[in-house]
């Protein structure tokens, strides 16, 4: 009986089983082998050189197989991982948009409802308009929902101050906007926006705020954000140690377009919220983490 068919998955076995210099090792004495008995015992050695070759491919051809096999299973493996992260991406991305389009929509509504609970025993004229308001802010945060499950939105930074402080002087908040940047590219339109946004948000929930100031401009190619407000009862010069999430997500957000958020205390006894954003980001850069 011959075993020569058997010395080509043997070289393979040797390749996969083995490691280093000793695979090799052991793969070139299965293909010697052939050559090396034909010699010893006088036989042709053509045929005998035709087997060493045809074990060495062979060998070769296992190895192959198997790895095909690994890979596969890594490529998979892979697949499946991404699918996870992407669930998980799109998890947080989802969770981020809703407090970053609500959180302001709803503290407003609130606050606005408040106002109107005083006004309506004296001024129902005045409950009317501001019945009248909260129902136009209702409608943008239902847009603002629709917007997110479609996984796709459009913030403006012009749109959100003049939002912001159409909201503010209703509520009695003594509002100053200084935007000198001109036009900017929509992804830093876009962050700015939301930096915005979570800046007064931020004031109405968490200070009893009677003064905002919002100032955007231009410096070293970079764009300068500053979001003030007075109202906090804190030491001077205390960093943010907020518990909620919403500036955590805003430093998520300028991390992935380069730039910076710092929240803090000054000694003017203002809440700042400073974010920086370079004006060279990509038009794709500007959505959150997907």
């Amino acid at each position: 009986m011959s075993w020569n068919g058997l010395t080509g998955p043997l070289a393979g076995s040797a390749l996969l089983l083995l490691t280093g210099v000793r695979a090799w090792g052991a793969f070139a004495v299965v293909v010697a082998v052939p050559p090396l008995r034909a010699l010893a015992h006088d036989s042709p050695l053509l045929p005998a050189v035709g087997l060493a070759l045809v074990s060495g491919l062979g060998g070769l051809v296992v190895l192959g197989l198997c790895r095909l096999t690994h890979l596969v299973s890594e490529a998979w493996a892979s697949r499946a991982e991404a699918a996870r992260s992407a669930v998980v991406s799109e998890r947080l991305r989802f969770s981020m948009d809703l407090h970053d389009l609500l959180g302001f929509s709803l503290s407003s509504i609130a606050l606005k409802s408040e106002l109107i609970y005083r006004l309506v025993p004296n001024r129902p004229d005045q409950a009317r308009k501001e019945i009248d308001e909260i129902l136009g802010i209702s409608r943008q945060a239902l847009s603002d929902v629709r917007l997110v499950a479609r996984g796709y939105r459009d913030m403006s930074l012009e749109s959100e101050a003049s939002s912001a402080r159409s909201v503010l002087d209703s509520l009695g908040v003594a509002v100053r906007v200084d935007i000198r940047c001109g036009s900017l590219p929509p992804a830093v339109d876009a962050v700015l926006a939301t930096a915005v946004r979570e800046g007064v948000t931020n004031a109405l929930r968490h200070a009893c705020v009677r003064h905002i100031t919002i100032r955007v401009a231009d410096e070293r190619e970079k764009v300068r954000l500053v979001v003030a407000n007075d109202g906090v009862a804190r030491g001077p010069a205390e960093p943010c140690r907020s518990d909620g999430t919403g500036l955590h997500n805003l430093a998520s957000r300028f991390d992935v377009v380069g730039g910076s958020v710092d929240a803090a205390l000054v000694d003017d006894g203002w809440f700042h919220l400073v974010c920086e954003v370079p004006l060279a980001v990509s038009l794709g850069s500007g959505r959150p983490p997907s």
